[in-house]
């Protein structure tokens, strides 16, 4: 536990360096439950290999914010940084298919995988939303699993959190069919469900 305090202390540093002093930032272990999942999803992962079983999870107020957060991380000398996953628009690989959206930063320190997800609050609201829905409904959501059209319904609310964070208007018939969607899905959020 110790070191993942440290990891989150040395991430505050990067994120101050850039003049970021509004954040939320949080120590994240996969679920035991998520990690054989993930290994039954993905037969050639090796748990050794996995780099995303701890982690550090980052809210920022905007994309510009975790933009330069990244470009520090890329520059910065004490972390040994593995890989970059932009899941935003214009980055690569762009948001998933089920309309995740944040930008994933794996470092090596200390021979240990450290994931940092850096997201803003829409991105993050989206992405609790889908977890907690996928614990309740046991449908997995989160992986792409689960009912087409509750899938439907949390890729175009990405796509509105998306445009409404880019201050773009939402066009009316992206609306209705959005009010269509969220009718639709009523279904999984009755009494019963609960």
């Amino acid at each position: 536990m110790a070191r993942r305090a440290c990891q989150a202390t040395g991430l505050r540093y990067y994120i101050r360096k850039v003049g970021v002093a509004d954040q939320e930032v949080t120590q994240r272990l996969k679920r035991l439950v998520t990690i054989v999942g993930k290994l039954d999803r993905e037969p050639q992962m090796a748990l050794s290999r996995m780099e995303d079983i701890g982690g550090v999870r980052v809210i920022v107020e905007n994309q510009h914010q975790v933009d330069k957060i990244v470009a520090e991380l890329e520059r910065q000398p004490r972390w040994k940084l593995r890989r970059v996953r932009r899941y935003v628009d214009g980055g690569r690989p762009g948001p998933k298919s089920d309309g995740y959206r944040a930008v994933h930063v794996v470092v090596e320190k200390g021979g240990y995988f450290v994931e940092i997800q850096l997201r803003t609050p829409f991105q993050n609201t989206w992405a609790q939303s889908v977890e907690q829905d996928t614990r309740r409904l046991s449908e997995g959501l989160k992986f792409g699993m689960g009912p087409a059209d509750l899938r439907e319904y949390y890729l175009a609310i990405s796509h509105m959190f998306a445009m409404r964070e880019r201050n773009e208007p939402l066009p009316s018939d992206f609306m209705e069919r959005l009010a269509e969607l969220f009718a639709g899905t009523r279904r999984f959020y009755s009494e019963e469900q609960s």
